[in-house]
């Protein structure tokens, strides 16, 4: 079983961020994703300026709209307008941004394992951590974990 630094479960946006950042610090990291890439997303595909900004790459390539103002409401009362010449942020297809994140992680050296759903965490030995795949083996990441409480494990909740 190959034991990893980190595992990383869902290769959205954040997966993909997390899965990044750990691999570009040199840790390897195993990103699981149960669905094949790209995928489809029903999501508005709103990307705020300070999130572009966490990254050191450029996202020109998956941004569709830049958009400089917005206009809220709540039960259409008191519409309040935010904008101006800056741009806020951007709007982009979620099936394109999430998929050009997970490749920019795999070339900073993540592992992506497409079409495996982690279902199960499993935690037997003090310093290593299982997760079980339902396409694969298994998956390991050694590390320093708290003790793990019942409640923690998964599928150990009651309905």
């Amino acid at each position: 079983m190959k034991i990893y630094d980190a595992i990383v479960i869902g290769a959205g946006p954040a997966g993909a961020a997390a899965a990044y950042f750990l691999a570009r610090s040199g840790k390897s990291v195993l990103l699981l994703e149960k669905r094949t890439l790209p995928r489809h997303k029903s999501c508005a595909g709103g990307l705020p300026r300070k999130t572009a900004e966490i990254f050191d790459f450029d996202l020109s390539p998956c941004l569709e709209v830049a958009v400089k103002g917005a206009v809220f409401s709540w039960l259409s009362s008191d519409r309040k307008y935010q904008g101006g010449d800056r741009v806020l942020g951007w709007v982009t297809r979620r099936e394109v941004f999430d998929d050009f994140l997970v490749r920019r992680a795999v070339e900073a050296g993540a592992v992506l394992r497409e079409g495996t759903e982690a279902i199960g965490l499993i935690q037997d030995r003090e310093r290593q951590a299982d997760v079980k795949g339902a396409a694969s083996t298994g998956f390991a990441v050694q590390g320093q974990f708290p003790p793990m409480q019942r409640d923690q494990m998964a599928g150990d909740r009651e309905p």
